[in-house]
């Protein structure tokens, strides 16, 4: 069973990335507009290998900068192919990359999936450093989602280091952080990423023994996965995903600590 909750957090992290790279345009779009980087960037994560295909065509014809086809080939190796090796050395390519210093926005997604690879390649000192940094860029641009996403990775690497006091810490700033998101902009990819740092937090909290606080975690985190659960999806199933690792969280939590009733519950809604 907590496999089944690792497996689901894996997931809901991966989806995290996936999910900001939006929706496949509509059939139609004229072609002119395929060699662009917000057209695939959106193909990225639906149509990976046209996304690749495009991307060779705009570097051998020159359409594109170097720097954006670096960080759009690590976006379409990480989210899509789960190729962590390409990804980092795209990513790395796009980093070292002088101009990247006058692009904030390609910094920002270079350094994000930098993060994540490290992350997935148990390479936890440079996952650090490059989160780190992240976070202190995102600030600085005023992008506050994008420093919860900096920070989920973060709070996952302190749990992987042997400092899950710190990640619980973590995982209650990105609440605060999306809470307040979410009084200015009712967005589904907001409440998703609200919903990982409630279940990273839960799950961390079980990992400790730490019951009656878990119980406490409840009530928001419910809420979130409520509101959640009202809204469009950005990716089909993935709410599926957010559900799952509530229920199994909880079904073992309530178990472990007792509470049978409550965790046959759950375990019957899983």
């Amino acid at each position: 069973m907590k496999l089944l909750i690792q497996l689901s957090l894996v997931a809901m992290v991966a989806m995290m990335t996936a999910c900001s790279g939006g929706q496949a345009p509509r059939k139609g779009q004229p072609s002119d507009d395929r060699y662009t980087y917000e057209y695939i960037k959106k193909v990225s994560v639906t149509q990976p290998k046209q996304a690749l295909r495009l991307l060779s065509t705009a570097e051998e014809r020159k359409m594109m900068p170097e720097l954006d086809i670096n960080v759009l080939r690590g976006m379409v190796y990480y989210n899509s192919m789960l190729d962590y090796k390409k990804a980092g050395t795209c990513t790395e390519a796009a980093l070292r990359d002088p101009s990247i210093t006058h692009k904030p926005d390609r910094l920002l997604e270079a350094l994000h999936i930098a993060a994540l690879v490290y992350y997935n390649r148990s390479d936890y000192a440079n996952c650090m450093r490059v989160t780190e940094r992240g976070i202190d860029e995102a600030y600085e641009h005023d992008d506050r989602k994008l420093v919860a996403k900096f920070m989920t990775v973060l709070g996952q690497c302190q749990i992987e280091t042997g400092d899950p006091k710190h990640a619980i810490e973590c995982f209650d700033r990105i609440i605060e952080i999306l809470n307040g998101e979410n009084k200015n902009a009712q967005e589904w990819e907001n409440y998703y990423d609200l919903v990982t740092a409630y279940a990273l937090k839960a799950n961390t909290l079980l990992d400790m023994k730490r019951y009656a606080e878990m119980a406490e975690t409840r009530q928001g985190y419910e809420a979130a996965l409520r509101k959640l659960n009202g809204m469009p999806e950005s990716i089909s199933g993935v709410n599926d995903i957010a559900n799952a690792t509530f229920y199994s969280i909880y079904a073992i939590g309530y178990e472990e600590s007792g509470d049978h009733d409550k965790g046959d519950e759950m375990y019957d809604k899983l």
